[in-house]
């Protein structure tokens, strides 16, 4: 689902950056430090919404990159 909404989209809820951007980021920091991040690899849209904002300054800094 979340691959397909990213298709059509630059984030999850649309054209814009939001809370349900934010709301998925620790989740997805720590599914791509386990085993589970080999799943991600099926999604390229999740994958290429991921690297784009998990370089996000704020980002890094919450997650001591």
């Amino acid at each position: 689902i979340m691959d397909k909404q990213l298709a059509a989209h630059p984030f999850i809820a649309g054209g814009s950056f939001t809370l349900a951007d934010i709301c998925f980021m620790p989740y997805i920091e720590y599914a791509m430090n386990t085993p589970a991040k080999d799943h991600f690899a099926k999604q390229p849209h999740v994958t290429a919404w991921w690297s784009k904002i998990s370089e996000r300054p704020t980002w890094r800094k919450v997650a001591g990159r």
